[in-house]
């Protein structure tokens, strides 16, 4: 799909008196510029946008659209939810910030699991965020209203900016992409005009992350990653022999038509003991030169 807001004293004048300050409890998420007061039990975990919590299976995570507000609100409507296998459970207004946001609560099923997810949407420069918070049904009773209560809570650093020294790892994008927008994770993507939008992203893009896990069967897990980005891509290629800053990895690409639209998708995948990091290619048509200078790019990488 990453922003620091300093610990506020507030000084609360009562008839006069001075009482104590009062600590703003909000703990930021790293990578993005929201800040949430966590429920007991919650910790941040680094290798997430967000939190987790220490005895059930719950999340708070934040996640960015390149959607503009409004029209994420349309895709939030029952019969939208109902088409990607999520039933609305509850939706109300709120104010973030002093403006305008919408809290949904959703139920669904996953991996043979049944979940609830409280969702807060906020519009963000243009485009939109959204906290979720998501445990298992039957965790509903404990948890459901402290996570509610968190997501009330949120606050965006309106004057927060991207900093790749967030990143856990450096590389050098082909010469004709922008830097776009730093990720939740956090991850980094460029763009050939540096705007975060879905045509940018699709035009002509570079997305470059981690994940928290180790991977045993590593040309099985490279191929059911590209099928997850690209399920209609024809693969042209998967090259075994890749070794970056000491790191074995797999590159795979591929291309898929759509309607006359012919792209070029790329995904390479580095290998380490307890993670793996990742760089996504995207090329339409008009960009189809595009792969060596994705391959070139992938052998600049370099771990901090």
């Amino acid at each position: 799909m990453k922003r620091v807001i300093n610990f506020l004293s507030i000084i609360v004048f009562i008839a006069g008196c001075k009482e104590p300050a009062r600590v703003d409890k909000r703990v930021p998420v790293s990578g993005t510029p929201v800040s949430v007061q966590l429920p007991a039990g919650f910790y941040a975990d680094p290798t997430i946008a967000g939190f987790r919590h220490n005895i059930y299976n719950a999340t708070i995570l934040v996640m960015s659209i390149p959607i503009e507000y409004h029209q994420a609100l349309v895709d939030m409507a029952k019969d939208k939810l109902a088409a990607v296998g999520q039933q609305l459970v509850s939706r109300e207004d709120v104010k973030v910030n002093g403006a305008e946001g919408v809290l949904c609560k959703l139920y669904y099923e996953e991996r043979g699991m049944n979940f609830y997810q409280w969702r807060l949407i906020v519009p963000e420069r243009g485009n939109t965020l959204t906290v979720n918070g998501t445990f298992t049904a039957d965790q509903d009773k404990e948890i459901s209203g402290a996570v509610r209560d968190a997501l009330l809570t949120t606050q965006v650093d309106l004057a927060w900016k991207p900093d790749t020294a967030a990143l856990s790892f450096s590389v050098r994008p082909p010469a004709d992409l922008k830097l776009a927008k730093l990720f939740e994770g956090p991850s980094v993507m460029y763009t050939h005009d540096g705007s975060w939008t879905n045509d940018a992203i699709f035009s002509y893009s570079m997305l470059t992350g981690s994940n928290a896990h180790a991977v045993d069967k590593k040309s099985i897990y490279a191929l059911e990653s590209f099928r997850q980005l690209c399920s209609t891509c024809t693969i042209e290629r998967q090259d075994s022999t890749l070794v970056v800053d000491g790191l074995p990895g797999i590159e795979v690409w591929g291309t898929r038509t759509d309607s006359l639209v012919t792209r070029l998708k790329y995904h390479a995948i580095l290998f380490d003991s307890t993670m793996s990091y990742y760089v996504v290619g995207t090329a339409d048509k008009a960009h189809a030169d595009k792969l060596e200078d994705f391959r070139v790019s992938v052998r600049t990488w370099r771990k901090r």
